[in-house]
């Protein structure tokens, strides 16, 4: 149904969760 919203959300978690490995680093 909203499965291209889903897969936008968790391509954004995926940036923002390697955004956070990036800045502990």
């Amino acid at each position: 149904m909203n499965h291209i919203l889903i897969n936008a959300t968790h391509q954004e978690e995926i940036r923002v969760a390697i955004t956070k490995d990036g800045k502990l680093t």
